[in-house]
């Protein structure tokens, strides 16, 4: 975990973790965002997808990060499609970013197949490099989404051997 996740002052964000079906019919009524992550299976980002996703973004900057990972859940997984990373670092340089451009409560929306384990694992960690506390966080990641099962794998990386968030979503 970088230091960002320990400092006082929380950058604040309007999060929206969904489904690519519920991101689909949201963007497609007009709802834009100033940040999308979106998360898909290796080669789901087809042509129309991504034109779909450019269409669901301000036009005042917004930004687009798309990373393409399969939904593995063993922590000890090779597999080459697994969350790696450079996955990983991806999102932490979004969430840097988000801090730099200094955008005012920017909208977010984090995306995966079914809105439950890629995008929420996402949505935690931003909102901890963004400040969040852990249990603010969860408690957020959990109003947006309520079937979440942030994907282990991910979560794994980013909190190595604390695993605060696994612990405490075992618990609920």
């Amino acid at each position: 975990m970088s230091s960002a996740a320990a400092a006082s002052s929380v950058f604040e964000i309007s999060l929206s973790v969904q489904s690519e079906w519920e991101t689909r019919k949201l963007i497609l009524s007009g709802k834009q965002y100033d940040y999308i992550v979106s998360i898909t299976d290796p080669g789901a980002h087809d042509t129309n997808f991504m034109a779909l996703l450019a269409l669901g973004l301000k036009a005042t900057g917004g930004r687009l990060l798309c990373l393409e990972f399969a939904d593995v859940d063993d922590v000890d997984s090779e597999r080459p499609n697994a969350p790696n990373k450079t996955h990983l670092d991806k999102i932490l340089q979004l969430a840097s970013d988000m801090k730099k451009e200094g955008k005012s409560k920017p909208e977010v929306l984090c995306h995966c197949h079914a809105g439950a384990s890629r995008s929420t694992a996402a949505a935690y960690i931003l909102q901890r490099e963004l400040g969040y506390c852990t249990e603010d966080a969860i408690q957020h990641m959990l109003r947006t989404s309520p079937i979440a099962c942030p994907n282990p794998v991910l979560l794994g990386m980013y909190e190595g051997d604390d695993a605060t968030m696994a612990k405490r979503i075992a618990e609920l």
